[in-house]
């Protein structure tokens, strides 16, 4: 399975998370799949830490070198078809880092790991 992560999983996944669900936790470790996270998701946690919102150890940049290392975890770069994308959405969630991920999840074919329940009133392949 070709799985995007949403960002809350990716921080969740490497916090050891409660609200990680064991569904997911299996998911992350299947080497059988392919694991991904969008740009976009580093530009969110960039913004989050800017705001006070979320705080790290260390430097952004080693925080994500680190976990997508040592999560077997491969960039996905956001492309010029995923924003365009943007336009086909119904404004049914506002968060605008959680609709370029929908939209690339559209655009590539990816199933999106996330326990965002508004995410689920897309036309897009959620798994949690």
């Amino acid at each position: 399975m070709r799985l995007l992560l949403d960002t809350h999983v990716f921080l969740w996944s490497k916090s050891n998370d409660r609200r990680m669900s064991d569904h997911a936790w299996s998911l992350l470790r299947d080497p059988g799949n392919e694991l991904l996270m969008s740009a976009v998701s580093v530009a969110e946690m960039a913004i989050k830490i800017r705001l006070g919102r979320l705080t790290l150890d260390v430097p952004l940049k080693d925080f994500v070198k680190t976990g997508m290392t040592t999560g077997r975890i491969l960039e996905l770069p956001l492309v010029a078809s995923h924003a365009a994308r943007l336009a086909d959405l119904p404004l049914h969630h506002r968060d605008p880092f959680d609709r370029l991920l929908i939209a690339t999840a559209i655009e590539e074919d990816l199933t999106l790991l996330t326990n965002d329940p508004e995410i689920r009133k897309y036309f897009v392949q959620t798994t949690w």
